[in-house]
């Protein structure tokens, strides 16, 4: 059985991620604001522009 080994951030952290979009930060400082790896925020972004907050929300890890 395969265990799942990867990072996965809460909903919190999403929230707080789409704050700092809305306030015209890039994944950038976002990541460095919350402490979290950039390639995940930078991920976020792009989904938070494709889609909004509420699939941001919505995902699951």
């Amino acid at each position: 059985m395969r265990v799942d080994l990867r990072v996965k951030h809460d909903i919190e952290a999403r929230k707080s991620a789409i704050g700092l979009f809305e306030l015209g930060h890039g994944y950038k400082s976002a990541a460095i604001a919350l402490s979290l790896p950039a390639e995940a925020v930078r991920r976020w972004q792009e989904i938070y522009r494709a889609f909004g907050s509420e699939v941001l929300l919505r995902m699951d890890g």
